[in-house]
């Protein structure tokens, strides 16, 4: 199974007292990293969840487990299928292919959540104290 980054954040977050409002489509984070061409910028939308920041009554630890929740499964889920193929004897090209992006995955989604995304915005919430 394959966990949607948006469903991580609002099940870590709903268990950890953050609520949220509703979803919405904007500009992704990935808006404001000077890595991306400015020409492509605007093309880079994402779906988002907005913080009810009224409602809520998690603490930072709550919030760090909310924002670092979305990197984590869109990191390490897409490991399941290639390692369950490899596990049931059918490792093939197919399966070594969705290793490679699965790795490939990883390499893209450390340094810019950690820049501009999702893991900066939950070390910010740990920094704030």
């Amino acid at each position: 199974m394959v966990l949607h980054p948006r469903l991580a954040h609002f099940l870590v977050g709903a268990l950890a007292g953050v609520r949220f409002s509703h979803y919405y489509v904007g500009l992704s984070n990935l808006y404001r990293s000077k890595l991306v061409p400015r020409e492509l910028k605007k093309f880079i939308v994402a779906l988002g969840i907005k913080i009810d920041r009224g409602r809520s009554r998690a603490g930072r630890f709550g919030y760090f487990a909310m924002f670092i929740a979305g990197p984590l499964a869109s990191m390490v889920s897409p490991f399941a299928v290639p390692l369950y193929l490899a596990a049931s004897g059918r490792f093939g090209a197919f399966t070594l292919l969705l290793l490679v992006l699965s790795v490939a995955n990883v390499i893209f989604t450390v340094p810019f959540s950690s820049s501009v995304g999702c893991i900066a915005k939950g070390l910010r919430v740990l920094r704030r104290g």
